[in-house]
């Protein structure tokens, strides 16, 4: 995942980030799979170093609409998804919560407008899943 992160997006600043976080949708996935849980330890490291990343490429190439964007996406993503799960908890949990604030931050970096793509996509996999 992290190497075609970097083949996508070539070598930036953000491009340490995005392969990190890549790599920790990858291994929650596997998680997820196998063990139906979404581990707090790993959305919230894969979220720091991330985050961690992406304020570094905005300072390094002035793109701090681009990092709001990219938070605000997440937040508003994960504030959709906790809406959801507190009127039926039965049909979401919170580690979905987590991780669709992670998804929108990715995705959101990439561009705002695509988070609604990429949670759409991410609810179809996990029906087919289900």
């Amino acid at each position: 995942m992290a190497a075609a992160v970097g083949l996508r997006f070539g070598v930036t600043w953000s491009t340490p980030g995005l392969m990190v976080w890549g790599a920790g949708l990858a291994m929650l996935a596997v998680s997820d799979l196998e063990r139906m849980i979404l581990p707090k330890r790993l959305v919230y490291a894969t979220l720091a170093v991330t985050v961690g990343w992406l304020v570094l490429a905005a300072g390094m190439h002035g793109s701090w609409g681009r990092l709001g964007g990219a938070l605000l996406a997440a937040a508003v993503a994960e504030g959709l998804f906790a809406g959801v799960a507190l009127t039926r908890p039965e049909s979401l949990g919170f580690g979905d919560v987590r991780l669709v604030g992670l998804i929108g931050l990715g995705v959101g970096w990439v561009g705002p407008w695509l988070v609604a793509v990429g949670v759409a996509a991410g609810v179809m996999a996990a029906g087919v899943v289900a």
